[in-house]
């Protein structure tokens, strides 16, 4: 196949992302348009949300040097756009941050994966390369292709920290200490696990405790005392402002300990650090890696009893969540933010770029003809020497045979009488 001249990495590179999310979906600014943003010295990019139209898709493929396919862009109903990628001798970097090929049959996009999980699998295996925000997300995908790129996720500075606000503010005297989770509705199963500890804190605190959660709430959390549901957030532009006001105290991050929420990122911590908001994470794989126990953060056991005590204490403990939530504040703006982390995305499209293409469809079709008549050859070839030998074995006298089969099995020949 016809490759065209590896990009020069002196200029800057065009990207040609496609995409089933609007540019302002978080996962679309977190993963792709903020680091390309960050990096626009060294690439330039297009963005290209659910397009499906032949001629746009190859003018667009035309002027990439590198083609980057998100999430779940990659399934049955844009089957001819993928295959028009592919086809097209450029490299291709697939990117997600979760586990889409096997989200289980409770999640909203269940039956979405189920149904596309070969397509997805498909397509990831002919790529030239894939990168994911965690090591586990990188085993998973490891099974279908050898080059991935974990890169974690990184905060845009000027998103999180460029307001004035930097800490949520001091609660005034007598107002009521805030336990707040935001989240989408696929949370219902990890909300369950904090229901007897918050259940609890709203007897023995009253008045003194509120609730507010965002995007996601169950039926037994919607009943406490002191309990509202906002609305979720539309465009993840407007989600750091919207967190802060809020006005959160203690945040919590409850998560069941499955495949899935194993492969998850920490994004959670980093929003609530960003926001100064002190918080409780369940000791699952994305948080038990990255929040220090008693110092950037809670880490608990996943039972009534681990979260009620370490949420009481945060709600009685007014200083102890203020050094909290100023230490994850400043590890994450220290450690956590694309002016930092943007090298890490830089590497990977640089290296992919640089990559020979995966092989099209009519190439690898082609290759497993050739393989296949390699292998029907070779049974033809074996089949005409067991019907040589067999056809030697009943025309020969016993003695013959015997002296044979002695050779055949490697035995050394007996003495003649």
């Amino acid at each position: 196949m016809h490759r065209p001249p590896a990009p020069d990495t002196a200029r800057r590179l065009h990207c040609v992302v496609f995409s089933a999310e609007p540019p302002d979906h978080a996962c679309a600014l977190l993963r792709v348009i903020q680091p390309l943003q960050r990096l626009a010295t060294h690439l330039r990019h297009e963005w290209h949300a659910g397009t499906t139209d032949c001629a746009a898709v190859d003018a667009a493929l035309a002027r990439a040097d590198l083609v980057i396919v998100q999430r779940f862009f990659a399934c049955r109903a844009k089957r001819a756009t993928l295959d028009r990628i592919l086809r097209a001798g450029k490299p291709v970097l697939y990117e997600t941050d979760d586990l889409l090929d096997a989200l289980p049959p409770e999640h909203y996009l269940g039956a979405f994966s189920r149904d596309n999980r070969d397509i997805l699998i498909e397509f990831v295996r002919r790529c030239d390369a894939v990168s994911v925000s965690t090591a586990p997300l990188a085993e998973a995908y490891r099974a279908y292709h050898p080059e991935v790129h974990v890169i974690p996720n990184h905060l845009d500075r000027e998103h999180w920290f460029g307001g004035t606000l930097q800490h949520a503010p001091a609660r005034p005297d007598g107002a009521p200490c805030v336990i707040g989770f935001f989240g989408t509705g696929t949370h219902q199963a990890d909300l369950a696990l904090v229901e007897p500890a918050l259940a609890r804190l709203a007897d023995r605190h009253g008045p003194k405790l509120a609730f507010r959660f965002l995007g996601c709430i169950t039926p037994a959390l919607a009943a406490l005392p002191n309990s509202s549901l906002a609305e979720g957030w539309h465009s993840y532009d407007g989600f750091p402002a919207r967190l802060a006001g809020e006005h959160i105290d203690i945040g919590i991050a409850p998560l069941v300990d499955n495949p899935l929420n194993r492969c998850k990122s920490d994004l959670k911590w980093l929003e609530y650090a960003a926001r100064g908001i002190a918080g409780v994470f369940s000791a699952v794989a994305p948080y038990a890696s990255s929040v220090r126990d008693g110092l950037t953060g809670l880490v608990v056991e996943n039972t009534a009893d681990a979260w009620f005590d370490a949420l009481d204490r945060l709600v009685q403990d007014a200083a102890l969540r203020q050094r909290l939530a100023a230490a994850a504040h400043a590890e994450v703006r220290t450690t956590r933010t694309l002016d930092r982390g943007a090298e890490r995305f830089l590497h990977a499209y640089r290296r992919t770029a640089a990559a020979q293409p995966a092989p099209d469809r009519a190439d690898r079709v082609w290759d497993m003809v050739m393989r296949y008549e390699d292998r029907l050859a070779a049974q033809h070839a074996h089949l005409a020497r067991l019907e040589s030998e067999l056809a030697w074995v009943d025309n020969s006298p016993p003695r013959r045979l015997l002296k044979r089969l002695r050779t055949l099995l490697g035995r050394p020949q007996s003495r003649p009488r």
